[in-house]
C-alpha cells in the first residue's frame, strides 16, 4: 500500500484537475494543466472509489495484537494522500485510530509515568499506541486541507481524552504534532489560536515561581527532577537492589515531553498560507501581492525560549569541575554508555542491547543510569529548539533584546566543561546556523559576545588536544582530551581532579583491562576528529560573506545603513568593545549590514559582512584565536579537518584581498608557513593538491617584487632550511614569469623538493593532478544551511523514550 497508493492517487489527481504532491493544503506542487478525456476521468472516477472502499474495509479492522497494530497503523497512512481526494474520509480514519488505541487500555492513568520496570509485553503495547497515535501526523503532511474543517473537533476530543487519562504523555505530543503540521492549511488566526491553545499550560507552568525555582541553578536542577531517594526495594530487605534511587519521576516525564512538544513544533508548524486555503485547492495567483505570513511561534519566542536557555545552562554546569562532586554517584550523566560507546565504535548494538534488556533504560527510569538518558534527551531537545527557532523563526528572534542577552551566554559559558562529544552537537546544531542566519546587522549583539567566550577556549582545546596526540602519548592524550581521573573518553580535561582515581572510568564501558583502556584511546581519537571538522565548519560559516537578502524587513535596505569600521583594529586587542557607530550600534529594525569593500569574488555584487569581519572590529582577540585554529589546522593529521582548512584559509585570503589589509599579514606569515608544513606531512597526502593551490595563490598574490608587502613574504620563505637568497631570487623571477597554474605549482613542488629532501620530494610526487577548474580561487560562496531533516528515528513513535539514540 504504501509504494502503491501515492501514484496512483497523483494519477487521478491529475485526470480529476486536483493538486498533486501536497494534498490540497493550499501548497500543492503541482496541478494539471491539460484536460484529461473524459474516458480518463471515468477511470480516474472508479479509482478514487475502489480506494475509498478498500479504505473503508481496513478502517472495519480492530486488531489488539501490537505487533498487528503497527503493521495496521502503516496501512492506516498509506492512504494519506488519498484524503486529499476524499476528504470526507478524514473524520472516520482519524476516529479510527482513537479508537483502534483504546484496544490496548492504559494500566494507569496516561498522565503518570511508565511503571519503574517495565516487561516486554508492556514495551510492545507502548510502541503500538504511539505507532497508531502517529498515524494522525502522516495524514496532515500527505493532506492537510483535508484536516482543517475538522481541528476544534480534533482539540476537543485529544483534549478529552488527556483529561480521562486515555492518553499518554508522547501519544499526546504525536497528536498535538498532527494537529499543528495540518494547521499550515488553515488561516493564520486559526493557527495562532491552535499554537495558543496547546502552548498555554506550558507557558503558564514555565512561568511560575516553583518552575523557576528548578532551574534556577544545576543544583536546584538536580533537586527538583533526579533527587536521590532510598530505593522501595532495598528498605523492603532486597539485598540486590541499590540503596538509591531516582525520584521526580512524573516531574522529569513531563519535562521531557514538553521540550519535546515545543521541537515537534517548531518543526512542523509552517506560515499559514496568506489567502487561508483550507480545504484543497485554489491554485491563487495573487500571493505574490500578499506580504510573508508571519511565522505563528514567532509571539512565543520570548516565553518559551529563556527557559530553554535556563534548562541548557543548568544541563552544561553539571559538567563543570565545581559542581561534579556534589552530584556523587550522578556524575555519570556526563558519561558515554555502553550503546553510544558501541555506536562509536562501530560495536554491535544488539549485544550490548541485549545486556540492557532485563531492565531497558527510560527518561523516567528509577534506575540511576536512567539519569543519563534524561539529560541527553532534554539537552538535544533543546538544541534542536533552539535550531528550529533560528530557521523558521530567525526574524523575530534575532530582532529581540531579550533574546540576545539570554541565548548566547547560556549556550556558550559552560562550553569549556563540556565533552568533545557534546560540543560537537553544541557547534552543529546551534552556533553554525546562528552563524550562518545571523544578519550582519544583529551579529554585536548575538555572535560577537559569543565568540569571545568560544573561539579562545576551542583554540586552547583543539591545539592541547591535537599536540598531545601528536606526541604520541597515551596517558598525556587522555588528560588533554578528556581527563583520565573518572571522567572517562569524551569528557573535558581536569573534570575528574580529586574524584578518587579510576573507579567511575568503566561506568556503562565495554570492558576493563587493557581492551577497555585502548577502546578509551580510539574512542579519543574519534571524538577530537569529529569535533575538530565540526568546529572547522563553524569557522567557515564565520568568514564567508552571504549575498544581501531582505531578511523579512518588507524592503530594501537603505544604502546609509551599510556601516563597517574602516582600519586595522588596535594592536594589542586587550578590552576592545563594541565599536561606537559601527555594526553593533544598529537598531533592532536594521537587521543587516552591507559591505562596502569590493566583492571578493569580482562579481560586484552586494554582499552582507561576514561574523569574521565584525568580530575582528568588535574582539580582535577571539577572532585572532579562531584565525591561529583555523590555520593550524592544515597541519593536524586528519584529511576533513585539513580540507575545511584549506577552505577556511581561502576566505581569509579572499578578505585580506577585499580591504581587509590586517589580514595580510596572518596571511602572508601563518598560512603560509602553515600550508608549507601541510606539504610535507603523510597524513594530509589527500589534500595535498588543495594545500598546493592555497599556497600558490597566496605567492601569486604577494611575492611579485611590485607588492608592497614581498619582503615579508621573501622573509617567510627564507625560513625554510637552506634556502640560500639567490635561490629564493631565482625562483621569484621563474614564478613571476610563468602564467599557467600548473606550471607555477610546478615550480613550488621543485623548490619545496629541493630543501625538503627525498621524503618530501616523494610526497610531492604523489600529489594527484587538480581537476578542472581549481586554478582559480574565488571567494567560497555562500551555502544556505538546507532544511532539518524531516523524518528522524523519532517520528515513529519517540522510541528513544527508552532506548535513545544519537538522533543528532
Amino acid at each position: 500500500l504504501t509504494a502503491v497508493l501515492p501514484p496512483l492517487c497523483d494519477m487521478a489527481a491529475v485526470a480529476l484537475g486536483l493538486p498533486v504532491g501536497s494534498g490540497g493544503g493550499g501548497s500543492a506542487s503541482a496541478t494539471a494543466t491539460a484536460v484529461a478525456t473524459p474516458a480518463a476521468q471515468a477511470a480516474a472516477a472508479a479509482l478514487v472509489g475502489g480506494v475509498a472502499d478498500l479504505l473503508q474495509a481496513v478502517l472495519q479492522v480492530r486488531l489488539s495484537d501490537p505487533r498487528h497494530m503497527t503493521l495496521h497503523a502503516e496501512a492506516i497512512e498509506a492512504f494519506g494522500r488519498f484524503l486529499a481526494l476524499r476528504p470526507d474520509l478524514a473524520v472516520p480514519t482519524v476516529s479510527c485510530c482513537l479508537e483502534v488505541m483504546r484496544l490496548l487500555p492504559l494500566e494507569a492513568p496516561g498522565q503518570l509515568p511508565p511503571p519503574p520496570r517495565q516487561t516486554p509485553e508492556w514495551r510492545a503495547q507502548f510502541e503500538a499506541r504511539l505507532a497508531m497515535a502517529n498515524v494522525l501526523l502522516g495524514l496532515a503532511r500527505a493532506a492537510p486541507g483535508a484536516l482543517v474543517p475538522h481541528l476544534s473537533a480534533l482539540v476537543a476530543e485529544i483534549s478529552g481524552l488527556w483529561e480521562r487519562g486515555l492518553l499518554r504523555e508522547g501519544e499526546r505530543v504525536l497528536l498535538w504534532e498532527g494537529l499543528l503540521a495540518a494547521s499550515s492549511a488553515a488561516s493564520p488566526h486559526t493557527q495562532s489560536q491552535l499554537v495558543e491553545l496547546i502552548f498555554r499550560p506550558i507557558a503558564q507552568q514555565w512561568a511560575s515561581a516553583e518552575w523557576q525555582a528548578a532551574v534556577a541553578s544545576p543544583q536546584a536542577f538536580v533537586q527538583a527532577y533526579m533527587p536521590l531517594v532510598p530505593s522501595a526495594a532495598a528498605a523492603a530487605g532486597g539485598s540486590v537492589s541499590p540503596p538509591l534511587e531516582l525520584g521526580s519521576r512524573d516531574r522529569r516525564w513531563t519535562l521531557y515531553h514538553q521540550v519535546t512538544l515545543l521541537e515537534r513544533a517548531l518543526r512542523r508548524t509552517a506560515p499559514a498560507m496568506p489567502s487561508g486555503a483550507a480545504a484543497g485547492g485554489g491554485s491563487g495567483g495573487g500571493a505574490a501581492s500578499s506580504p510573508p505570513a508571519e511565522h505563528p511561534f514567532n509571539p512565543h519566542l520570548e516565553w518559551c525560549l529563556p527557559p530553554v536557555a535556563r534548562l541548557v545552562a543548568c544541563i552544561h554546569a553539571l559538567s563543570d569541575p565545581r559542581v561534579r562532586p556534589s552530584l556523587g554517584p550522578l556524575s555519570l550523566v556526563n558519561e558515554m554508555d555502553a550503546l553510544e560507546r558501541a555506536t562509536r565504535l562501530g560495536e554491535d548494538r544488539d549485544a550490548v542491547k541485549a545486556a540492557e534488556q532485563p531492565e531497558p533504560r527510560c527518561v523516567a527510569g528509577a534506575n540511576l543510569q536512567d539519569a543519563r538518558y534524561f539529560v541527553r534527551g532534554v539537552r538535544e531537545c533543546c538544541y534542536m529548539v533552539l535550531s528550529l527557532a533560528t530557521q523558521n523563526c530567525g526574524t523575530a528572534m534575532w530582532r529581540s533584546e531579550t533574546l540576545a542577552a539570554l541565548l548566547p551566554a547560556a549556550v556558550a559559558g559552560g562550553a569549556p566543561a563540556l565533552g568533545d562529544a557534546v560540543v560537537r552537537l553544541l557547534v552543529r546544531h546551534v552556533l553554525t546556523p546562528w552563524a550562518q542566519r545571523c544578519p550582519s546587522g544583529r551579529v554585536g549583539a548575538w555572535i560577537v559576545p559569543l565568540c569571545g567566550v568560544f573561539l579562545p577556549h576551542m583554540h586552547e582545546r583543539l591545539s592541547s588536544s591535537w599536540a598531545a596526540l601528536q606526541a604520541g602519548g597515551a596517558d598525556t592524550a587522555a588528560a588533554a582530551v578528556a581527563g583520565v581521573g573518572g571522567c572517562g573518553p569524551g569528557r573535558p580535561a581536569g573534570s575528574a581532579a580529586g574524584g578518587g582515581g579510576v573507579t567511575t572510568a568503566t561506568t556503562g564501558g565495554l570492558g576493563s583491562g587493557a581492551s577497555d583502556a585502548t577502546s578509551d584511546e580510539v574512542l579519543r581519537d574519534l571524538l577530537l576528529r569529529e569535533l575538530t571538522r565540526e568546529y572547522l565548519g563553524f569557522l567557515n560559516a564565520l568568514a564567508t560573506r552571504r549575498p544581501l537578502e531582505d531578511a523579512g524587513l518588507g524592503g530594501p535596505v537603505p544604502g546609509g545603513s551599510a556601516s563597517i569600521a574602516q582600519g586595522a583594529p588596535p594592536a594589542g586587542g586587550g578590552g576592545v568593545g563594541v565599536v561606537p557607530g559601527g555594526p553593533m550600534a544598529v537598531s533592532a529594525s536594521a537587521l543587516i549590514t552591507l559591505s562596502p569593500r569590493v566583492s571578493a569574488n569580482g562579481s560586484g555584487a552586494m554582499q552582507q559582512e561576514c561574523v569574521l569581519e565584525a568580530l575582528l572590529c568588535g574582539n580582535p582577540a577571539a577572532a585572532q584565536a579562531g584565525l591561529v585554529t583555523g590555520v593550524a589546522a592544515l597541519c593536524w593529521p586528519d584529511t576533513d579537518s585539513a580540507q575545511k582548512a584549506v577552505n577556511f584559509s581561502r576566505s581569509l585570503l579572499a578578505l585580506a584581498q577585499s580591504g581587509h589589509s590586517e589580514l595580510e599579514g596572518f596571511v602572508i606569515g601563518a598560512v603560509t608557513r602553515s600550508a608549507i608544513s601541510s606539504l610535507g606531512m603523510v597524513s594530509t597526502v589527500m589534500v595535498q593538491a588543495q594545500v598546493l593551490e592555497l599556497l600558490r595563490s597566496v605567492l601569486v598574490s604577494y611575492l611579485p617584487p611590485n607588492q608592497p608587502h614581498a619582503s615579508l613574504l621573501r622573509a617567510v620563505m627564507g625560513e625554510l632550511p637552506g634556502l640560500t637568497p639567490q635561490v629564493l631570487d631565482n625562483f621569484t623571477v621563474s614564478f613571476c614569469g610563468t602564467q599557467g597554474d600548473k606550471e607555477q605549482r610546478a615550480l613550488i613542488k621543485k623548490l619545496l623538493a629541493a630543501v625538503g629532501g627525498d621524503e618530501v620530494r616523494t610526497l610531492l610526487a604523489a600529489v594527484s593532478k587538480l581537476p578542472g577548474g581549481v586554478s582559480a580561487v574565488p571567494e567560497p560562496k555562500h551555502r544556505e544551511r538546507g532544511p532539518i531533516p524531516d523524518i528522524t528515528p523519532q517520528d515513529m513513535g519517540l522510541p528513544h523514550l527508552f532506548d535513545l539514540p544519537d538522533v543528532l
